[in-house]
């Protein structure tokens, strides 16, 4: 049996769509509608709910292709089933995080390099009554 889920926290307009947006353009049909609100919450609407397929676009057009989906099981589509556990998802808020440290370190130490060049350069320069220039000490080359 074809279910048609929507994964919404407004079931309530969800409802108001589908009787004022789908019914007047004849997307009503035989398609049991589901809303999934939560992880583990299903709202099944009432029969006067149901949509055919060509319902399909208007819906995923309302709540993103990401957020409808239509299943010949009946059972909620696999890919908004989340398997990890509390653990695995501080876990990975940890490797996350200890990435994130990692590149403010790197970036922490390119900000260093550059404020040394900045003042080993600032020693170049040099005050004079026409103004201020950069001395460069050494042979300049023009090598192509």
């Amino acid at each position: 049996m074809k279910v048609l889920w929507i994964r919404t926290d407004e079931v309530k307009e969800a409802q108001d769509f589908i009787l004022r947006v789908l019914a007047p353009e004849e997307l009503t049909g035989e398609i049991p509608v589901r809303i999934l609100t939560g992880p583990q919450s299903v709202t099944p609407l009432s029969h006067i709910y149901d949509v055919s397929e060509d319902a399909l676009f208007s819906l995923q057009e309302k709540y993103g292709e990401r957020n409808v989906a239509l299943t010949e099981s009946g059972e909620v589509p696999e890919s908004w089933i989340s398997r990890s556990s509390p653990a695995d998802a501080l876990e990975n808020i940890d490797g996350t995080l200890g990435r994130i440290a990692d590149a403010l370190d790197r970036i922490a130490e390119v900000l260093e390099d550059m404020n040394i060049t900045v003042r080993n350069i600032d020693t170049c320069i040099v005050e004079s009554d026409y103004g201020n220039f950069l001395r460069i000490g050494g042979i300049v080359d023009n090598c192509r």
